[in-house]
């Protein structure tokens, strides 16, 4: 079995948000002072990006737009990767079929899905895009090229209750192996280990697990 690994080691990713704070464990009571613990810091990051890869999307906003491309299956609808917010959007398709997006969509030009932001009346990231206006996605030629793209800042707006509850579940799944013989291992792959033994995780994620879409 591995070692514990600590965020902050050279080669181990830290990139993301965690979905719990200390807050969190005062509520629950599970430990009186966790700022204390370097161990609780860790189990938290652990259990967020676990659950990062066990629902294939990130439940934390970045902080400014980035530039992905996609390759569209059909001319009116193209599903992308979640985003949170409408500010910084950006839509551009490559028309000519010449590797270059020299042809920006105005706003009028698509609707976002799904509508309002909400799914089931729950806050929700959008998740695609429909073409509504005089601009149709690009999805034919051989080979299929890489024809959409978009610019957002990429992430859900909120991390939901479901998300946060799953996140203190497997921390203190995590935490609590410490009086293990062989201790906790420090790592995302561990994590996703133990939400796969874990029922009550499993139910609160499985409404937000996404398998993958056409990234370029």
């Amino acid at each position: 079995m591995a070692d514990l690994i600590v965020p902050g080691i050279a080669g181990v990713s830290t990139t993301g948000t965690d979905y719990i704070t200390e807050a969190n464990w005062d509520k629950f009571g599970a430990i009186t002072n966790p700022a204390s613990d370097p161990l609780a810091a860790i189990c938290v990051t652990v259990a967020s990006r676990a659950i990062d890869a066990h629902c294939n999307r990130s439940f934390y906003l970045d902080a400014t737009p980035s530039t992905r491309t996609y390759r569209a299956e059909h001319a009116h609808r193209l599903e992308i990767d979640d985003f949170g917010t409408l500010a910084g959007l950006v839509v551009a398709s490559d028309t000519a079929d010449n590797g270059t997006f020299g042809t920006t969509w105005a706003a009028t030009d698509y609707e976002v899905d799904p509508i309002n932001g909400l799914l089931a009346g729950l806050p929700w990231a959008y998740t695609g895009l429909r073409a509504v206006g005089n601009q149709l996605f690009p999805h034919y030629g051989w080979p299929v090229r890489s024809r959409v793209q978009i610019t957002a800042r990429w992430g859900w707006p909120t991390v939901p209750d479901a998300v946060s509850m799953a996140c203190y579940v497997l921390t203190l799944d995590l935490y609590g192996l410490k009086e293990a013989a062989y201790g906790v291992v420090g790592s995302a792959e561990f994590g996703m280990f133990r939400i796969r033994q874990n029922p009550q995780v499993q139910l609160l994620l499985k409404e937000y697990v996404r398998y993958g879409v056409l990234v370029g």
